[in-house]
């Protein structure tokens, strides 16, 4: 009998899903806003020229509709194909519960491999026992890595901070499927 495989945990938005073009594009659409990538120096577009209610709005939006359109981040197809040949991959994200079925649609519309899908804002304790997370989130990295979990940090410009033990930035989803396919990657 063979052993069962351990778990991968991923983050949906800007991980799997070109979230962050998408949102400036609405932003621009809606609101007359172009920011560039370089100026999303935090994950919060209220602190990088958007007006809180810009940002609130664009959000509302993405969550109630756009999602459904976000395209796939390039490389994350193949990616998930390669991991899961080793690993059982759930993936995590922060997005509102309600957004539940557009999130399930656009996961299979997209062909994306998984074993479970959570919506949560705590990942630290959920990835426990993981392998390690994929994220785009510095206080994500930062939370899983105090929690004992590496952390596979995919280098957005909102995460370019120091980062702690546990915590490797990766520049592609290859870089993130060499780290993964190591015989015995993290589980010192």
């Amino acid at each position: 009998m063979s052993a069962e495989k351990l778990w991968v945990s991923i983050d949906l938005d800007n991980v799997l899903a070109a979230t962050d073009p998408l949102i400036r594009e609405l932003l621009a659409s809606r609101h007359g806003l172009y920011l560039q990538i370089e100026n999303v120096v935090e994950f919060d577009y209220a602190m990088c020229g958007a007006t809180r209610e810009q940002s609130d709005d664009v959000l509302h939006f993405f969550h109630s509709k756009a999602c459904a359109a976000v395209a796939l981040e390039e490389g994350a197809s193949n990616a998930l194909l390669q991991i899961q040949r080793l690993y059982r991959i759930r993936i995590v994200t922060s997005r509102p519960e309600g957004t539940r079925t557009l999130t399930e649609e656009w996961l299979v519309a997209n062909g994306v491999v998984f074993d479970q899908l959570v919506f949560t804002n705590e990942k630290a304790q959920l990835c426990l026992g993981s392998v390690a997370l994929v994220d785009d989130s510095h206080a994500n990295a930062v939370d899983v890595a105090s929690a004992g979990v590496p952390v596979l940090l995919l280098d957005k410009p909102w995460n370019r901070k120091p980062l702690p033990d546990l915590v490797q930035r990766i520049f592609s989803w290859p870089d993130g499927v060499r780290w993964l396919m190591i015989p015995g990657a993290g589980k010192e």
